[in-house]
């Protein structure tokens, strides 16, 4: 496998080269010919663009087994045939001159090399423009090529209204034109696939994962008591990495015990990630995810501050699907219960010694689980730290590390010992900025003092979360949420908000509403704020409407109760 891969890539890399070659060869040529009639350069780019049609036509009517395939093919030779006739016809009157001389002419303006950068294309034409405003860099890339194309067709269609005379049957023909290149919107790519193996790392086929059934089965856990993290399914999955290996042996194996050295690095230096996320039972009966793409390139995120190396993000998101298909019994159905995903990597090097290791293991562990805090949706009390700090800037707050939970441990049981369900965090510089309230992110709802923009449904408010500046953590739930509301028209800012500014709008009876946002809770609220020997009530101490509406939403879209139409969730078969 690995030797005719490597072939392949070479192949691929030589077939760019000559293809490259070939266009680097013709543009001059190209551009010559269009300058003995009139220094045009469109014409020399329309050359270009033709031969692009010409390969596509070929290839179509050379593989199109596929009956798509095909009728595109014919459709696109009927407009390249449409487009030569026509111009040979317009410019039959001046044949006295070499043939070569008028070839580019035949195809007026249209073009800018629209085969070539359409050939990137792999999406239909709506798709493309839309792409234009997606983070992937492929669609970007594929709505930008699109965008150009259609408006240098636009303007040599204004172009030719302005400059002739009778331009109908230039804009008949043109629409012919267009017509094939909306085939190529919607073809594979063919003539650039070469070249993209010029710029395009080869991607190696995803390793297969082998499976080890438990002959021995747990007895399945009350759902009405299972409270969170207690209870743990019948499998696991492992994974290896070995310097010089990468990472390999993916295995979905019994739930069991790790052997592990006394000097394994893990358990001197910290050198551990992990992340956190859900299987939800549907009341359609179908199982989903939240998410799990963002994870696991959170995941990488932290792989990459602690020096570990990253995992294959499609591999672990099949992974996970896998893990949780063999152990769906476990997915408790009971009211607000889920199934917890715990990924998680650690060092296993026997060595007392400070580096980064060279050996380590990605596990995934399943947990059904009910509410996170024994309040369940009830308001919680905070209790705000001002002595011990969670994360700083340059540290590992932005990422899931255990030392940073493990940092946080020291205020929490103090809180809790004094009746407090978690800690509010604040900067570990100043002391004086809000970061996160226990494990969650946090935001604030302010009354709309001023500001015109207001929300969706009058409720004439603004919403504050705490910009992510290097020691927070950028929660799944909280980017959830912030789209959510910005989608039902509120103002959410994301910046840095001061406690002082929290309190006296507490005082004034300007704070709304305050709540926490993670995997575990999804949605806990803030019902009192305890900071300096004051308690500051929030929202009478009851659950905000805001803050209901949001935990309707999501737990709606994670449960399958509310249609999901940003596509967050994944079915697992």
């Amino acid at each position: 496998m690995g030797n005719s891969t490597a072939l392949m890539k070479k192949q691929k890399f030589l077939a760019g080269v000559v293809c490259s070659l070939i266009v680097l060869a013709l543009l001059p040529l190209a551009l010559g010919l269009g300058r003995t009639r009139n220094g045009s350069a469109d014409d020399a780019l329309w050359v270009a663009s033709t031969l692009a049609q010409v390969l596509v036509l070929l290839k179509f009517l050379r593989r199109g087994r596929e009956p798509r395939r095909k009728w595109l093919g014919w459709l696109l030779g009927i407009s390249l045939a449409t487009d030569l006739l026509s111009s040979f016809f317009t410019n039959l009157p001046d044949m006295r001159d070499t043939l070569f001389a008028q070839l580019p002419a035949w195809m007026a303006t249209y073009g800018l090399i629209g085969g070539i950068i359409i050939s990137f294309v792999t999406k239909p034409f709506f798709h493309l423009l839309y792409g234009v405003l997606r983070k992937k860099s492929t669609e970007k890339r594929a709505g930008v090529f699109a965008c150009i194309n259609l408006g240098i067709f636009l303007i040599s269609l204004i172009s030719m209204l302005v400059q002739r005379t009778s331009a109908w049957p230039s804009i008949i023909i043109g629409i012919f034109i267009e017509t094939g290149y909306i085939a190529l919107y919607f073809s594979w790519p063919v003539l650039t696939r070469p070249i993209l193996g010029l710029i395009e790392k080869e991607k190696p086929p995803m390793q297969q994962i082998r499976f080890e059934r438990t002959a021995a089965p747990k007895q399945k856990p009350d759902q009405n008591a299972l409270g969170f993290g207690r209870y743990f399914t019948d499998h696991m999955f492992l994974m290896n990495y070995d310097e010089g290996q990468g990472w390999h042996d993916p295995r979905i194996v019994p739930y069991g015990s790790l052997a592990l050295d006394p000097a394994a690095m893990c358990l001197h230096y910290g050198q551990e990630v992990f992340e956190g996320m859900k299987a939800y039972f549907g009341v359609d009966g179908k199982i989903r995810l939240f998410r799990p793409e963002e994870n696991m390139a959170r995941l990488n995120l932290s792989n990459d501050r602690l020096c570990i190396p990253p995992i294959d993000e499609a591999l672990a998101v099949h992974a996970i699907e896998e893990l949780v298909k063999v152990d769906r019994d476990w997915i408790p159905t009971q009211d607000g219960t889920s199934l917890y995903i715990r990924p998680f990597i650690f060092a296993v090097d026997p060595f007392v010694g400070v580096r980064p290791a060279s050996h380590l293991i990605f596990c995934i562990i399943l947990s059904p689980v009910g509410a996170y805090y024994p309040e369940g949706l009830n308001p919680i009390k905070i209790f705000v730290e001002n002595q011990y700090v969670r994360a700083v800037r340059g540290g590992t707050g932005f990422a899931k590390a255990g030392g940073n939970y493990a940092a946080s441990l020291k205020a929490q049981q103090e809180a809790q010992a004094q009746g407090f369900t978690q800690v509010l965090w604040l900067d570990g510089i100043e002391r004086k900025y809000i970061e996160e309230v226990g494990t969650m992110n946090v935001f604030f709802v302010f009354e709309n003092d001023g500001v015109p923009d207001k929300s969706a449904d009058s409720l004439g408010c603004q919403i504050v979360t705490p910009a992510l500046s290097g020691s927070i953590l950028g929660g799944i739930t909280r980017k959830s949420c912030i789209a959510i509301l910005r989608g039902w028209g509120f103002q959410v800012t994301e910046r840095p908000l001061a406690l002082e500014e929290v309190t006296e709008a507490a005082k004034a009876g300007n704070l709304k509403e305050a709540f926490g946002s993670g995997t575990a809770a999804v949605v806990s609220p803030i019902g009192a704020l305890h900071c300096g020997g004051e308690t500051l009530g929030v929202n009478n101490g009851a659950i905000g409407e805001l803050t209901q509406r949001l935990y309707d939403e999501l737990t709606g879209i994670q449960w399958g109760k509310v249609e999901d139409t940003r596509g967050w969730t994944k079915v697992i078969g």
